[in-house]
């Protein structure tokens, strides 16, 4: 990936290194139907959150629901990696 960034912006403001870190929260967002189970959708979100290697168990992951949509609920999941 290529990232050209214009002289102004290097010079005349704050830089963010995100690569100083060694872990990054990520957070994923999905909808699933008013007529499913949110506490199953949940569960599921969450056991895969657990199971892949990649997500740090401490701090643990964690599924919330987020919003009431027209279309459904929708459900995030966070996790540190």
């Amino acid at each position: 990936i290529k990232t050209i960034v214009p002289n102004g912006k290097i010079w005349g403001d704050t830089i963010q290194n995100f690569t100083e870190s060694k872990t990054r929260r990520f957070e994923l967002s999905f909808a699933i139907d008013h007529r499913a189970s949110l506490e199953k959708a949940l569960i599921s979100a969450l056991d895969v959150a657990k199971a892949d290697a990649r997500i740090l168990a401490s701090p643990a992951p964690e599924a919330v629901a987020d919003a009431l949509t027209p279309d459904g609920v929708t459900i995030v999941v966070r996790g540190w990696t």
